[in-house]
């Protein structure tokens, strides 16, 4: 059994593959330095159990210039921490009940309404 359990956990770690995207707000230039935290999904990846990543919070007074979204090797091998436990229990039938995801981001340019400085009470005489 616990042959099974390890075969089963090395060809997941091996035919698992990292991946990459990318969303692109215009121009990519960053006038900060990168953020990052985990996302996490489960339940083949059907539910969503952190909440909905809203930019306009992350970035209040900037627009967001870019978004990735990866899994990395770290990702994967915390993933699959519940498929061994599950293939050990459901005997070799494993269920994905987590993914966690890497997300990056990063802050653009000011928003353009926010870039215009008011004028003072001196430039108004």
């Amino acid at each position: 059994m616990k042959n099974l359990v390890l075969a089963a956990t090395l060809s997941g770690l091996c035919l698992t593959g990292c991946s990459v995207m990318h969303f692109k707000n215009g121009d990519v230039a960053s006038a900060g330095h990168v953020q990052e935290k985990w996302h996490h999904n489960g339940i083949l990846s059907l539910m969503e159990f952190s909440p909905v990543i809203n930019m306009k919070t992350l970035c209040p007074e900037k627009s967001w210039s870019m978004i990735t979204t990866k899994d990395t090797f770290l990702t994967v091998l915390a993933g699959s921490v519940d498929d061994v436990v599950t293939a050990g229990i459901a005997r070799g039938a494993s269920v994905d009940l987590w993914n966690p995801q890497a997300i990056e981001w990063f802050c653009g340019a000011e928003k353009s309404g926010s870039a215009v400085a008011p004028a003072s009470a001196d430039s108004a005489r």
